[in-house]
């Protein structure tokens, strides 16, 4: 069964007086630098683990979304597996591997409420946490404490929230949890046939440390 997941990866940093120069220039983006995204092989305090060579694959698929733009997050998670555009705040401008953290830059979209809301935050020097969306299934280890994600794992988005430290894993809709990863992703507006073909083709031929295709 289908789950989606939510990872709390802390709060944005940034340096305060490059910040002010940033908003000072209103003809500047505002982005936010070298921020942790999602960790592998490490249990989280979800009591979750995403192997590495899971979220290597992943990670590689949503680098299409990164190229063309389309990696939108929402201001707070929404209580639907859609990226929907009226809530986005911000998108993934780059997004790499630093040994097991994924990290990345997000820049702010300076015309949606979403985006006005973020930088006002900022302005008033107040925090943004960093949260992580995904639909996947778990099984539990040897142990029967840790849950493990599993392969065909889907990266949603990155969105901003406001309790970075949250525990609030699931959401809690029955409907929205009896859906399986194909009809999801067949509904999903955020990704189109080359997103779904790339998907099947890395699960085929990708490993850890390599990919024939």
């Amino acid at each position: 069964m289908a789950l989606i997941l939510r990872e709390s990866m802390g709060d944005v940093k940034y340096d305060k007086k490059l910040l002010k120069e940033s908003l000072e220039d209103h003809d500047a983006p505002l982005i936010f630098e070298d921020c942790v995204l999602q960790r592998a092989d490490k249990e989280n305090q979800n009591h979750r683990i995403y192997p590495k060579n899971i979220m290597e694959k992943e990670i590689e698929n949503y680098k299409v979304l990164v190229r063309e733009r389309r990696s939108y997050g929402t201001c707070d998670h929404p209580d639907s597996q859609i990226v929907c555009l009226k809530d986005s705040c911000w998108y993934v401008t780059e997004i790499w591997w630093n040994g097991l953290e994924v990290r990345g830059n997000l820049r702010v979209l300076r015309h949606t409420e979403a985006g006005k809301i973020i930088e006002g935050i900022v302005r008033d020097e107040g925090t943004i946490g960093i949260s992580s969306r995904a639909l996947g299934e778990v099984e539990k280890d040897s142990s029967g404490k840790i849950d493990i994600v599993q392969k065909g794992m889907i990266l949603v988005s990155f969105d901003a929230v406001a309790e970075p430290s949250t525990k609030n894993a699931f959401l809690n809709s029955p409907q929205k949890m009896n859906e399986s990863v194909e009809k999801y992703l067949l509904r999903n507006e955020n990704f189109n046939r080359e997103d779904l073909l790339l998907r099947y083709l890395n699960n085929l031929y990708c490993g850890k440390d390599k990919c024939d295709i």
